[in-house]
């Protein structure tokens, strides 16, 4: 009996000590722009000409826009589409308080774990937790602060 209840104890510490990632809160990967205004409860907004400029690259735009709490974190968070298809790609959140960097830092190492990777340069870093299905990275430039939450991809789109 003893041995079992171990077994359950180790067990339950392996599933509740792996990174649990999936999608971002109230958003599924592949939702369209309406579907995540109603998610949201209509929180989220179209962006504006110039906010969609500055937020999108190669592959993704920015098309809607809304504020996030989580705690003391407050963000301003961008859903980014994929241009060709406009499903959810990615969803970016903007640290509003960058003070709060080693704190949210902190935070998210007890959700997910050790990071994956840091990494970076004198301008920039980069830290990255790879989960199952999703990728989170913090990324820190001079006080700009984002934190991207995006599913992991192969090149043929496909999940990891």
């Amino acid at each position: 009996m003893r041995n079992r209840l171990i077994l359950v104890f180790v067990g339950a510490c392996c599933i509740l000590s792996r990174p649990a990632f999936s999608d971002w809160q109230y958003t599924r990967w592949g939702m369209t722009p309406k579907e995540v205004i109603a998610a949201s409860k209509g929180a989220a907004r179209e962006t504006t000409a110039s906010e969609r400029a500055g937020g999108h690259t190669a592959d993704t735009e920015a098309l809607l826009l809304a504020a996030y709490r989580s705690g003391k974190f407050q963000f301003q968070a961008t859903f980014n589409f994929g241009k060709d298809t406009l499903k959810l790609a990615s969803v970016t959140l903007r640290l509003l308080d960058p003070s709060l960097t080693a704190d949210l830092i902190g935070n998210l190492r007890a959700r997910y774990g050790e990071p994956t990777s840091v990494g970076g340069t004198a301008l920039m870093k980069l830290t990255v937790w790879r989960g199952k299905a999703d990728q989170v990275s913090l990324i820190e430039i001079g006080d700009m602060v984002d934190l991207q939450y995006r599913p992991n991809l192969t090149a043929d789109n496909q999940g990891l």
